[in-house]
């Protein structure tokens, strides 16, 4: 025995029909169960042999797009339910109202409003659109509140995000009862719960306002941009609109004329639909596609199938692991984006379409299919061509998949030809090149290894790892004392692991000391020799590399004067002979030490120079010429500009910072 039932579904669930067939071999419609969803459908127990015998009539909500409903459709077939076919509610609805030309079809599914403008004699829509948020009577939202309220006031541990859609349910059922009030229980949280609500106090009569100035100006703008004839149209509220006064205020008077699909209107429409499942003939079995006639060719990641297509077929859906993955009217097709070495079980149903235009469907033939292994290129090489302040790494592009540089101040503990299974794993930073070369900056301390990674489905191959070396001179070199008996030098650490501290006093001994990167304030005291009047020292960076040799960095150096040392500033004189030395002059300088810096000999004509600031030097005299103690002479050219005025000679350090006495400062000569 055939069954015939008719299912609405929609967003809020699924309304189901069954067929009763009369006396006179037609058959009416009854309400069978509202259910949630398709899936509770298919869930119920009910033998293979009764669904195969089952005719399903399916009407979509506006709601459902085209994918969606095709998922649902599978969703059906799957669950053994082989006899199905979709009907438009709103192409019925243009059959019952056909008197008008035109029809503007009103239904809600949820929060949204869709709306459809139809030429009634060709059952076809001429423009839909959607207005958003305008599908919800806002009258239940506040009406549910004012509830709410009052169950609050008697139980007030009610969680609102797990009960509001129950009260918001007994809102939208008090408003359609049109009482105004209502003495009600409601079961929430295991237990049932009285409150007492008048229409009244919800104060959700003025609401109407609101839809008319929103919505209307929405549907004006449809009906003025697809030039709809009003005085030829009818307005009909269906589905989630019908039968709500809150509807029918708003929308009344906006056509000469408006009707509402109420239930016997639904239950009209529906009775058509269902004798028309009966003239579906539901054959028996149909043979499932012969295994023969499916062949394929395997790649890493996708299958390419050729089917030859049984005799009579229309179309073939193709599933993959019991799911639905296309419909192909094309012999030939290809499934992509698939998983390296995996199987897949697909299946394949032959669509026929009988004399009513009906689609009947075949056994399901089935085939496990495996993709191929992952064939990797040949790991990529690196090359590094190394400057004093760069290395530049470059690399060749692979045969296929793309390559990631990753560094490390270690060494990888992988190998040429490695297999990272999940590149997502490996969790090291990338050099950031879309090209086949990197440039390193060496302004580090220490060592960096580069190991190329060739990447191909999220699985990568490993080339040889290559390691750059570089050491940097410490930064923020200075000498810090409080006294002489307190000396301290102090760097910056930066990455540098260990420094090398070398310091030599007057009597030329060098000692050194090796301090690590602890963590700890960057400083060290010299220990210095109670009489040491000056002294010199120098800090390198130590690095010691993976394969045990010590690296030490060019070294910044500090010489420091403990006690000014004392220049006597001899002589100033001019050189000039009778035909020989016009413009030669000379001073004459002896040190009792090595000074701190170089010494610059400042001239002005007529005056001391006294600006000691932005001084230019006539002659510069290095430390080491004055370092053992005797007296030099040293010559140098000037052109006097202002030969009566008498030229001062002035000597001063080139690093006013440090401790110097010269004695006397100035001379001067006629």
């Amino acid at each position: 025995m055939t069954n015939y039932y008719m299912m609405k579904v929609s967003r809020e669930g699924v309304q189901l029909y069954g067929g009763r067939q009369e006396d006179n071999g037609s058959y009416t419609v009854f309400k069978d169960r509202n259910l949630k969803t398709v899936e509770e459908f298919c869930d119920i127990d009910v033998p293979d042999s009764d669904k195969e015998n089952s005719v399903i009539g399916i009407i979509f909500s506006a709601s459902y797009p085209e994918s969606e409903k095709q998922t649902i459709m599978g969703k059906l077939s799957q669950h053994s339910y082989k006899h199905l076919k979709e009907y438009d509610l709103n192409s019925s609805l243009c059959v019952t109202y056909k008197n008008f030309p035109y029809a503007l079809i009103l239904s809600a599914d949820g929060n949204d409003l869709y709306v459809g403008y139809y030429d009634t004699d060709k059952k076809k829509a001429i423009a839909t659109t959607t207005i958003n948020e305008a599908g919800k009577d806002p009258r239940v939202e506040k009406l549910a509140e004012c509830i709410w309220k009052k169950l609050l006031e008697e139980s007030s541990y009610l969680n609102k995000k797990a009960d509001f859609e129950a009260v918001k349910a007994e809102a939208k059922a008090f408003l359609q009862s049109n009482k105004s009030e209502l003495d009600g229980t409601i079961y929430l949280e295991g237990e049932t719960h009285d409150f007492f609500i008048k229409r009244k106090d919800a104060e959700i009569d003025n609401l109407l306002d609101y839809g008319s100035s929103s919505v209307l100006s929405h549907l004006s703008n449809f009906v003025n941009k697809n030039h709809v004839k009003r005085e030829e149209t009818i307005l009909l509220l269906s589905d989630g609109v019908s039968g709500n006064q809150y509807f029918h205020d708003v929308f009344n008077g906006f056509t000469p004329e408006m009707a509402e699909m109420d239930e016997k209107c639904l239950y009209d429409i529906l009775t058509v639909m269902v004798n028309d499942l009966a003239n579906i003939k539901v054959d028996s079995r149909i043979a499932p596609i012969p295994l023969a006639n499916i062949r394929e060719k395997r790649g890493e990641n996708s299958i390419f199938f050729d089917i030859k297509f049984p005799k009579d077929a229309s179309a073939i859906e193709v599933y993959r692991d019991d799911e639905k993955i296309r419909t192909i009217t094309d012999s030939q097709f290809t499934d992509a984006d698939l998983q390296t070495d995996h199987t897949y079980r697909y299946g394949f149903v032959a669509v026929y379409k009988n004399e009513y235009g009906d689609e009947l469907r075949s056994e399901k033939t089935t085939k496990d299919i495996s993709t191929s292994k992952l064939q990797l290129p040949t790991p990529v090489s690196l090359n590094i061509k190394q400057t004093e302040k760069e290395a530049t790494i470059t690399w060749k592009k692979p045969e296929r998949g793309i390559v990631r540089i990753y560094h490390s101040p270690k060494p990888f503990e992988l190998h040429r030809n490695d297999i990272i299974e999940d590149v997502n794993a490996f969790d090291y930073p990338v050099l950031s090149s879309l090209e086949t070369n990197y440039i390193v900056q060496k302004n580090f301390c220490g060592e960096r290894y580069f190991i190329p990674v060739t990447i191909v489905e999220n699985v990568g191959i490993v080339g040889e790892q290559q390691g750059i070396t570089s050491m940097i001179t410490p930064k923020g070199v200075r000498i810090d004392s409080t006294d002489i008996a307190h000396i301290k030098v102090i760097w910056l650490w930066d990455d540098v692991p260990m420094v090398r501290i070398k310091w030599a006093a007057e009597d030329g001994n060098e000692k050194w000391e090796d301090i690590a990167n602890d963590g700890q304030s960057p400083d060290f005291e010299l220990p210095l020799a109670a009489k040491a009047r000056n002294f010199a020292v120098s800090i390198s960076a130590l690095y010691k590399t993976s394969d045990g040799k010590t690296l030490e960095s060019e070294p910044s150096i500090q010489k420091v004067a403990l006690s000014p040392v004392k220049v006597d500033f001899l002589e100033a004189k001019s050189e000039a002979g009778w035909f020989s030395h016009k413009n030669e002059f000379s001073v004459t300088l002896q040190a009792d030490g090595e000074p701190p810096c170089d010494l610059c000999v400042l001239l002005e004509e007529g005056a001391m120079p006294l600006n000691l600031t932005n001084f230019k030097s006539h002659c510069t005299i290095a430390h080491t010429d004055l370092a053992d103690g005797t007296a030099k002479k040293l010559t140098f050219t000037y052109q006097r500009m202002q030969k009566k005025l008498p030229l001062y000679f002035r000597i001063i350090a080139a690093d006013r910072s440090l401790p110097l006495k010269v004695v006397p400062e100035t001379q001067k000569i006629k």
